[in-house]
């Protein structure tokens, strides 16, 4: 047996169970050895974490504004969200806020992990979105 390794493409394509295992188990004691290895988390939570993002695209297809964007798919990044625009704004809003959890803890919007062991391009996307909302939610 062989640890997996990724396509050109950077994806890792049709693992079988025994791998997902291997890496889930990997990336839970890496994550846990050192809690700032955000690609141990992120590894991890893709191979292990299916049926939560499926339950997470359900519910975005079963919303209108859900619907919206997984057809648009936005993505956070330094083009859609300006930081010289969020520093400007005025104390106890949402802006001022998110530009002072990211500016504190030296975080980039296009810093988080691109998704690498999920083949569905839907699920993919949903948990792409995930971890570029999250910093959204401290």
């Amino acid at each position: 047996w062989v640890y997996p390794s990724p396509d050109e493409d950077g994806m890792y394509h049709d693992l079988s169970r025994f791998q997902k295992l291997a890496v889930a188990t990997n990336s839970a004691f890496t994550a846990l050895a050192d809690p700032m290895r955000a690609d141990a988390v992120a590894a991890l939570g893709e191979v292990t974490g299916t049926m939560a993002l499926r339950g997470m695209r359900n519910k975005m297809i079963n919303d209108s504004i859900g619907q919206r964007i997984l057809s648009d798919k936005p993505i956070v990044n330094q083009q859609s969200i300006h930081f010289d625009e969020l520093q400007k704004c005025g104390t106890n809003t949402f802006g001022a806020a998110y530009y002072s959890f990211m500016e504190a803890h030296g975080f980039d919007p296009e810093g988080r992990d691109v998704v690498k062991y999920i083949e569905d391009d839907e699920l993919s996307y949903v948990m792409l979105r995930h971890r570029q909302c999250h910093d959204y939610w401290h």
